[in-house]
């Protein structure tokens, strides 16, 4: 199956210097819901993004780009980490599962310019949570053994 580009697939949510700083700095938290996507070019106040994903638990699919400047991306739900990509520029897809719990929303974390680089450039993309069919088993049909004539003596 052939994928199309991160941006394809995300109503992206514009995040920059200037709007972060508007909502409060770094202590800004975004709110989104999943199947859009967040990104930015060039800010470095780390943002907090909550994601809704109308569930307490279940699978997603979380998608990223920290492209060549190296940033840190990480996935919490309830304060438990779910992934942690370290300091990296790079693309990745992964299935991530979340739950149960109470809550229905998951944070991501982003540190820009963790390796001290003087520009950054990011996006991450967190899918709605996917039904996963459970395995079939297959069916056994047993049958109860007939008495004999010899049974009855």
């Amino acid at each position: 199956m052939s994928r199309q580009p991160l941006a394809a697939f995300a109503v992206v949510v514009a995040i920059s210097l200037t709007t972060a700083l508007a909502l409060g700095g770094c202590d800004a938290d975004l709110v989104t819901t999943c199947g859009a996507g967040a990104s930015t070019g060039g800010a470095t106040v780390p943002p907090v993004t909550s994601v809704e994903m109308g569930a307490t638990s279940g699978t997603f699919d979380f998608r990223y780009e920290t492209r060549n400047a190296h940033d840190q991306i990480e996935v919490f739900y309830e304060g438990k980490s779910l992934f942690n990509s370290g300091c990296v520029g790079e693309s990745r897809e992964m299935a991530l599962n979340f739950g149960p719990g109470e809550s229905t929303s998951v944070d991501v974390v982003v540190t820009p310019n963790c390796a001290g680089t003087p520009m950054t450039s990011w996006l991450f993309e967190v899918g709605c949570p996917i039904e996963r069919p459970l395995p079939s088993v297959p069916s056994v049909q047993v049958t109860a053994p007939t008495p004999s004539a010899e049974d009855d003596r």
